[in-house]
């Protein structure tokens, strides 16, 4: 595709050339170009489905027909747009995304670090890992409707043909150390009921009651690069849509493709609880065996002896940036507190216990622990948790980082097939 497109930009600027030369001389007649090629396909989903955007990475299959990658955000197969006019008056809407993009934002000394962000960006345009989102609401008179729904939220696959699929209740492997890795079903989506008010706009158009909210463990698997291999996998808590646009024009593309360049059009946040994410199992390869915790605690490490010594579960201090004496390995500490207990799921999601933090994250906790379900998005939140681990203030030491994630979500075609861990569709 990529030696085709250049050919033909390179017929082109030599047919301007041949017919400026020509102009400069009246008495040369005038070129007389090739009749069309009436075997050449021209692309009869361009008009309904949008133009194949030649900005989106040409990295996987395939580059034509239904499942080429098409308008400003690069999505395959049907779009949303498309979709949902077809279903009239209902009685439901199905509109589902992948994300094209997703990168962190908020981790300076970790996750932002160019090197790590240039590597989750390839991880996605190579479709190695795929963040899939299924909405279902109610459709009335030709438009959604204000009434039940539910939202669909997994990771998933590509299936090399332009589709989709959620991985199966029994896709993940088992024999891992970290919790849940005897679980062959933890990456199966998780289906959560919401209410749809069609009066609003935006994020608020759609509430989730407590009750009714997923509050457990979500598992993100990684493959090798080169053989797609299973290799290790990252747990979050507290999944959160931060912004989502409801308009017509957000229906197919939420961020988009810019001069080769991602624009990101949705926030999202989850949470990375220190326990979860500090075993030998789930160690990253590419890093060496450092744990995700170990990461966001004190940055990439490069010195083995740092890997087997620096314990994000350990004691804490407080980072002092720029102290050239400052014998704190810390580049940051964890500022969010999450349930860990059945318990405590039943009272409280993850959320900022670090009252006053350096990091801009605004915390809405109290000092003492909750007694009923945090079921007011206006109130407070659950208990402030304390830093440095808890050694002086009385509170819970705070057990989670936030991370906060950049998305384009672009029209996806989603099955529910399940099938093998991966596919390598490169070209």
């Amino acid at each position: 595709m990529q030696a085709s497109h250049g050919l033909a930009v390179m017929l082109f600027l030599a047919l301007i050339a041949l017919s400026l030369a020509c102009s400069d001389n009246p008495s040369s007649p005038a070129p007389v170009l090739p009749a069309l090629d009436a075997s050449v396909e021209v692309d009869p989903l361009a008009q309904t489905w949008g133009e194949i955007n030649l900005e989106c990475p040409e990295t996987t299959r395939p580059l034509t027909g239904r499942g080429a990658k098409r308008g400003p955000c690069c999505y395959r197969g049907e779009p949303n747009s498309v979709r949902v006019d077809a279903y009239g008056d209902g009685p439901e809407s199905v509109i589902e995304y992948r994300a094209n993009y997703l990168v962190q934002t908020n981790h300076p000394d970790s996750l932002s670090l160019m090197a790590l962000v240039n590597t989750a960006i390839e991880r996605s345009d190579h479709e190695e890992q795929s963040l899939l989102i299924r909405f279902v609401t109610a459709r009335m008179d030709g438009a959604q409707a204000s009434g039940p729904g539910s939202i669909t939220l997994g990771q998933g696959r590509y299936n090399c043909d332009g589709t989709y699929s959620f991985y199966a209740n029994d896709a993940a492997p088992t024999g891992g150390d970290f919790p849940g890795a005897d679980d062959p079903s933890r990456w199966a989506p998780k289906v959560v009921p919401i209410t749809v008010d069609a009066s609003k706009q935006g994020r608020e158009s759609a509430t989730i009651a407590f009750a009714d909210n997923y509050n457990g463990r979500a598992y993100t698997p990684f493959v090798h690069s080169g053989t797609y291999e299973y290799e290790w996998e990252l747990v979050t808590q507290g999944f959160n849509i931060r912004n989502l646009g409801t308009d017509r024009e957000d229906l197919d593309c939420q961020g988009r493709r810019n001069g080769g360049m991602w624009e990101p059009g949705v926030d999202t946040e989850a949470y990375v609880v220190l326990s979860d994410n500090h075993h030998k199992s789930n160690g990253i390869p590419l890093l060496q065996g450092q744990t995700f915790s170990q990461l966001l605690a004190f940055g990439p490490l490069v010195q083995q002896q740092d890997l087997q010594e620096l314990d994000p579960l350990g004691e804490r201090c407080m980072p002092e940036r720029g102290d050239p004496a400052s014998t704190c390995r810390w580049v940051k500490l964890p500022s969010a507190l999450c349930p860990e207990t059945e318990a405590e799921r039943a009272l409280f999601r993850c959320h900022i216990g670090w009252e006053q933090n350096p990091y801009g994250e605004e915390s809405h906790c109290t000092m003492d622990p909750p007694e009923t379900p945090r079921d007011d998005p206006e109130g407070d939140e659950g208990q402030c948790c304390d830093p440095l681990g808890g050694q002086r203030s009385g509170l819970p030491a705070c057990n989670a980082f936030r991370m906060e994630t950049a998305i384009v979500a672009a029209a996806a075609d989603i099955t529910d097939e399940g099938g093998p861990l991966t596919e390598d569709c490169r070209l």
